[in-house]
């Protein structure tokens, strides 16, 4: 905000008593109102104040020193004459009454002289400036009680401001303010501190200073009294905002701007207004209180002023970003005082503000009340018609908003093809032609009005405006061509309103003489700009229109002149399309099978597609593609299938865009397969199994996989039939395909393939048994080929779908050895045992075969563990002497012996033929290790080793027993002993022993009342 100082001329009387004591005292009565003026301090402060001096400032300052300026060099001599008489009559004089006088009109002669120097060059006049603060110091000093000491300490002050010397100035108005407590300078003296304490930033203080020179010229009563008071409230004011009193700042600054305050020149007016509402506008800011900001808005003495305080504060918020703060102020405003200056800003601000919370809505009203300002008869425009400023911002921001606001509808009747949408922009563009029909773009506004009539279905007035810009001379070229162009739609869209209205009526277009008039028209139109504008990019566009009328009216021979004339004028790749198009469009017509074929097959060999655009391209393949499906089907129909396989396969080859070539394809292989041409057939399923956008893959590598087959290919039709269930799963096939691949798989022996087959059959089904038998079927196949992994996972997957005892019991077997193979071992160890109970639980329950069998394996696995335990204990490698350790070993074989014993009594013939061997495998092992420690032990006791010995013979004995025992077993149950391994195994085993006297054991080692399976006093 801009400091003004306001400059008051005061008056005076005249100092002097004794007239007739100072020579010439008319030459400086003229200069007397000078000293005791307020100009010359405020003049000083032009240099040396921190705020800004505002224009009015500057337009005064320029006023009064032009004036000045026309004091001639006679003014100054007889100043410098009167000058040196004074000094003359001071010398001659020194102790007369009047000396004070006569010093103090001396002191006041020098300062004027200096200043009259210092108007042409600021850094003269200095020395008539220290003379005079000289004079002035001699008063002071020896006439302490001198009447006029006020204004000796006033001219005092104000010459040591002049030159520079701020701190001794401000010394002496301090003085000045002591003496004077109810007189004019008093006040002045407290203004000129206040105005050193507030540009020392000591605004506060300042204000203090400001006050007592208020109350002092509240008591003083002179003709100028309403400019000293201004004076003082305008810098009341200032100090006050500086100080945060906000309130104090504003209440003052409404007093300023008071009806009736004697502002001086209109210029000056204009600023200190302004410079007022500024103040007020920051104050409210600072305060941030919206009902005290309308309230105080809202006041009837500001009502003159309220809209641009308002829009201040606007500014302030806006630069904050402070949005919702901009639109209850501004809203409140613009609702308050709808007829406002300041609107057209206000507005703009709030529309801005609406724009940036994205309000679309509300920043269209705030854009179009703007807009409404703008036409010539507008209220707003008639009440500041004399601002011309005014007027003139309005304009810009009005103008600005209506094309913004005709853009927004147009554009927005574009996209949405809304009516109201283009009538609104109709009317917004009617304003900006009526505001300025010269205006560089009014040619444009114009045309725009008439597309906005045109696409809200207004043809006659868009017809109107089109033939008015076309006569019109000064519009240029390309306005000119938009202008034709739009009047041949104009034509167009008339016939077509015709042609609509004929079908309503259940009549024939074609035959109506109405439409066939508005038709030749509009050819007649078409034909115009055609010839005025040959080289337009609208003149093909025109005849294309023509072409597709002339087509709807089953004009076709004539529509396809029009095509012609279109393909030889060098049209763009979208406009060749649609000509070609229309060509195609008329063969079809025309029911010509051959002729199709030919007309189709030559475009799509000779034209350029990828320029003309795929979407014709693959209009014309679908065309060709329907016409060959036909010539297909006759061929089927007369028994040539392999003449139609290669007709289908032929095509689809020769133009792979077809948009049924992959049916085509298909069609083609299957055929050549039914005539009995496989090889072939294969060759071609690769190919299109290889191409990754073939979309009938499923039916094609379901045939390969017969291909394969019947062509004794067996393993690579197992994995045909796998890939080809794996990637179609939902293929109508895909069942039977993966159950022939699990077939073939388990017959070529690739299990791996089996098992995986078996996967995609069980995800295939619904039903749980079905489900249970193939994920049972997988986990088994991959239990054969040790992946563990996949077997426990879909082993689970087959517990889950069980619902027998049977199923559950032995699926759940299957389950823990996977866990035993992964290397939770005890996990799984703790699985057969609860398992070998259940199946013992549920005897009577499930059947013998299911019993036996994972009761048999369950209990053989868990002897297997007992195995390692025992085979890993080493009589000889344990701590101790190895005949202690005999013992702890004995004691494993019993554990070995409990887990193999249950195997036995499950009666299955392979797990307790398994567990009799490998019971007889271990105690024959036992045996052999006991003999080889007697043999490398020669220091061993006789009663010891005799003991020790016995043992190796007890377990030689054993082991022999279980041998027996398969044998006998396979001689009771011949037919479940068949071809079993451990039977055979075991009968190799008892042919190797042999009559040794060491291996044999009396009677009584071996009581006849225990059973030959149970060894007699294992410990020792």
């Amino acid at each position: 905000m801009k400091l003004v100082f306001i400059i008051l001329i005061m008056s005076v009387a005249p100092i002097t008593s004794a007239s007739e004591a100072i020579p010439n005292p008319e030459s400086v009565r003229a200069y007397k109102h000078f000293w005791n003026s307020f100009d010359q301090y405020e003049a000083s402060r032009v240099y040396d104040s921190k705020e800004t001096i505002s224009q009015a400032w500057d337009q005064l300052k320029q006023e009064y020193h032009v004036t000045k300026r026309s004091m001639s060099e006679q003014q100054l001599t007889a100043l410098k004459r009167a000058a040196e008489k004074y000094r003359n009559h001071i010398e001659e004089h020194s102790r007369a009454d009047n000396i004070p006088y006569v010093l103090l009109n001396l002191a006041q002669i020098l300062n004027k002289i200096a200043n009259h120097y210092q108007e042409f060059d600021v850094t003269a006049g200095t020395q008539y400036r220290s003379e005079a603060l000289e004079v002035l110091s001699d008063i002071s000093k020896r006439f302490p009680r001198f009447e006029k000491r006020e204004e000796v300490l006033y001219l005092k002050a104000v010459t040591l401001a002049s030159i520079d010397q701020k701190e001794s100035a401000y010394t002496v108005w301090k003085q000045l303010a002591k003496i004077a407590r109810k007189t004019l300078f008093g006040a002045h003296a407290h203004v000129a501190i206040g105005d050193h304490l507030f540009n020392q930033e000591k605004a506060i203080q300042a204000l203090k200073s400001y006050d007592k020179a208020l109350r002092i010229m509240k008591i003083l009563s002179a003709s100028n009294i309403d400019y000293e008071l201004l004076r003082i409230q305008y810098r009341i004011a200032w100090a006050a905002y500086r100080s945060a009193e906000l309130g104090r700042c504003i209440s003052t600054a409404i007093e300023i701007l008071q009806p009736g305050r004697p502002m001086g020149k209109l210029s000056i007016k204009d600023n200190i207004e302004q410079d007022a509402m500024e103040l007020i506008g920051d104050a409210l800011y600072e305060k941030n209180d919206m009902m005290y900001t309308q309230a105080t808005l809202g006041r009837k003495v500001l009502r003159n002023y309220s809209s641009g305080i308002a829009l201040r504060i606007l500014k302030r918020y806006l630069s904050g970003q402070i949005h919702t703060d901009i639109i209850d102020l501004g809203e409140f405003i613009i609702d308050r005082f709808p007829r406002a200056m300041h609107l057209p800003d206000i507005l703009t601000i709030l529309a801005e503000s609406y724009g940036a919370i994205e309000n679309e809505e509300r920043r269209l009203e705030a854009l179009e009340k703007l807009s409404l300002l703008l036409p010539r008869n507008s209220l707003w425009r008639s009440q500041y018609r004399h601002r011309f400023e005014v007027i003139k911002n309005m304009e810009i921001k009005a103008l600005a908003a209506s094309q913004l606001l005709a853009a927004h509808y147009y554009r927005l009747g574009m996209i949405n093809a809304s009516v109201s949408s283009f009538q609104t922009a109709a009317s917004y563009y009617h304003i900006l032609v009526e505001f300025n029909q010269n205006h560089s773009k009014a040619h444009e506004w114009l045309l725009r009005q008439a597309n906005a009539y045109y696409f809200s279905s207004h043809l006659g007035e868009a017809k109107k405006i089109y033939e008015s810009l076309i006569k019109d001379r000064k519009v240029d070229q390309k306005n000119l061509q938009l202008a034709s162009y739009q009047l041949v739609l104009s034509y167009e869209k008339i016939w077509r309103q015709e042609f609509g209205r004929s079908l309503e009526k259940n009549q024939k277009p074609y035959q109506d003489p109405i439409v066939l008039q508005h038709l030749r028209d509009f050819e007649t139109a078409a034909e115009a700009f055609s010839n005025r504008f040959p080289t337009s990019r609208f003149n093909i566009e025109g005849l294309l229109r023509v072409a597709s009328a002339n087509r709807d009216m089953q004009r076709l021979k004539k529509a396809s002149e029009y095509w012609r004339r279109v393909l030889i004028s060098q049209p763009s790749a979208d406009q060749r399309a649609l000509a070609i198009r229309g060509i195609v469009y008329q063969k079809v017509q025309s029911g010509d099978h051959d002729d199709i074929i030919e007309t189709v097959t030559r475009y799509l060999k000779l034209e350029k597609w990828s320029q003309i655009g795929r979407n014709l391209g693959r209009e014309l393949q679908g065309i060709l593609s329907q016409a060959v499906r036909d010539a297909s089907d006759d061929l089927n129909s007369k028994g040539q299938v392999f003449e139609a396989g290669q007709l289908l396969i032929k095509i689809a080859e020769d133009f792979p865009g077809l948009p049924q070539r992959d049916v085509l394809f298909r069609d083609g292989v299957y055929m050549l397969a039914i005539a009995g041409d496989w090889a072939t057939a294969l060759k071609l399923c690769d190919m299109a199994l290889n191409q990754k956008s073939f979309r009938y893959k499923g039916d094609i590598a379901y045939l390969k996989g017969r291909s394969l087959e019947y062509q004794m290919r067996f393993k690579l039709a197992a994995t045909a039939y796998l890939k080809m269930g794996r990637r179609f799963p939902k293929h109508s096939r895909a069942g039977i395909a993966l159950e022939r691949a699990s077939t073939l798989a388990q017959a070529e022996g690739d299990i791996k393939v089996a098992a995986d087959a078996s996967v995609q059959l069980a995800k295939l089904q619904r039903g749980k048994a079905k489900k249970h038998k193939y994920y049972t079927q997988a986990a088994q196949y991959y239990t054969d080929i040790a992946d563990h992994q996949n077997a426990l996972r879909y082993g689970n997957v087959a517990l889950s779908t069980a619902s027998s005892r049977e199923q559950k019991l032995g699926i759940r077997l299957l389950v823990a050895k996977q866990k035993y193979a992964l290397g939770s071992e005890s996990l799984a160890l703790k699985e057969y045992k609860v398992i070998s109970k259940d199946v013992q639980r549920q005897k009577d329950k499930i059947d013998f075969e299911a019993y036996s069998r994972v009761l048999g394996e369950a209990s053989f696995l868990l002897g297997e563990e007992q195995r390692e335990i025992f085979v890993d204990f080493k009589i000889r490698e344990r701590q101790g002497h190895w005949t202690h350790n005999v013992k702890e070993k004995v004691e494993r074989f019993e554990r070995l012996y409990a887990a193999y014993s249950t195997s036995i009594k499950s009666g299955h013939p392979t797990w307790a033929s398994q567990s009799r061997y490998y019971l007889g495998q271990s105690a024959e092992n036992f045996s052999r290790e006991i003999n080889e420690a007697l043999m490398a032990d020669d220091k061993l006791k006789s009663g010891t080793r005799k003991r020790i010995k016995n043992h190796a013979i007890r377990f030689q004995q054993l082991a022999k027993q279980f041998y027996s025992e398969n044998i006998m077993e396979r001689n009771r149950k011949p037919k479940d002993y068949r071809h079993n391994p451990w039977v055979k195994k075991s009968m190799i085993k008892l042919a190797g022993f042999h009559d040794n006297k060491l291996l044999r054991i009396n009677d009584e080692k071996l009581p006849y009342s225990m059973g030959t399976l149970m060894p007699q006093q294992w410990s020792m």
